[in-house]
């Protein structure tokens, strides 16, 4: 063999190794503490209304506020002109005594009103109460006073909240219980009759995660591609929960793994990766 043939048998053999590995990308499956979290849906209603009177008999001059108007506790909503036959009183200002949101009207502009009769009736939206039907099993865990947390669909933010009182049906054959949490809704973002989720965290337990994109499926199942000694294999797994971008692994790996993120499309068991 000369020595041109040589080199060209060489660079061949070289590219051709080369070319025989397949770049990826890889992460890492871990052990991790991680607190299990559980959604129950249910919806929004007021904990309390208020019904505001006037304090003198007269008429309605002026009312500055509608229905489903927000208002403040403290805030003017209207004046009302004392009539008393012989005398002049000064207009008296009718101020909210609470903060909500105004669900009747029952006396506007022109009329006659009197302490017996309210002149509108507030809903106070802060705090507003989330129903919950929970399933015993949740229900019996879950203590009058403890802290939870409650989103809204559309709203990014989470509402610090607590279990304010807790409905146990009586019958046990109903495995459900009703629970209603106290949620602070101080800009009113909250309405009643709409849905929302507390969200119930269980103990902490220790986990075997796997980054998501390790994890992949078939019609037989999930599966993942560990790296070891430089070589890829294709592992079946069982999947639990997701957490963040982690998926629970109940069978399968040990959670010290090295896993394929990207490029392992083409891959068959053996196959030589870098990354």
């Amino acid at each position: 063999m000369t020595k041109k043939y040589f080199i060209f048998f060489l660079v061949l053999f070289i590219s051709v190794s080369l070319f025989s590995e397949v770049r990826v990308e890889v992460g890492k499956a871990v052990k991790k503490e991680v607190t299990k979290k559980y959604e129950f849906s249910g919806f929004f209603s007021i904990e309390k209304s208020v019904n505001v009177f006037p304090k003198i008999r007269g008429v309605l001059t002026k009312l500055n506020l509608k229905e489903s108007d927000k208002v403040r506790k403290g805030d003017l909503i209207g004046f009302i002109k004392r009539d008393d036959p012989g005398y002049k009183f000064k207009p008296l200002k009718l101020i909210s005594p609470a903060s909500g949101v105004i669900i009747k009207i029952n006396a506007y502009e022109g009329t006659r009103v009197n302490p017996q009769s309210p002149i509108l009736t507030i809903a106070s939206y802060n705090p507003i109460i989330l129903n919950v039907e929970l399933p015993s099993l949740f229900f019996y865990k879950i203590k009058k006073g403890e802290k939870v947390d409650v989103k809204v669909e559309g709203i990014d933010k989470i509402f610090n909240s607590v279990v304010y009182t807790k409905i146990n049906p009586g019958n046990p054959k109903l495995k459900t219980g009703i629970l209603k949490v106290r949620v602070i809704n101080k800009n009113f973002e909250l309405v009643p009759n709409t849905t929302g989720k507390v969200i119930i965290k269980d103990k902490k337990e220790l986990k075997i995660l796997a980054p998501a994109d390790s994890v992949f499926s078939s019609v037989d199942g999930y599966y993942v591609w560990i790296v070891k000694d430089g070589k890829a294999y294709k592992r079946e797994v069982k999947v639990g929960d997701l957490y963040g971008r982690y998926f629970e692994i109940i069978e399968g790996l040990s959670g010290n793994e090295t896993l394929i993120i990207f490029g392992a499309e083409k891959l068959k068991n053996g196959d030589k990766v870098i990354f």
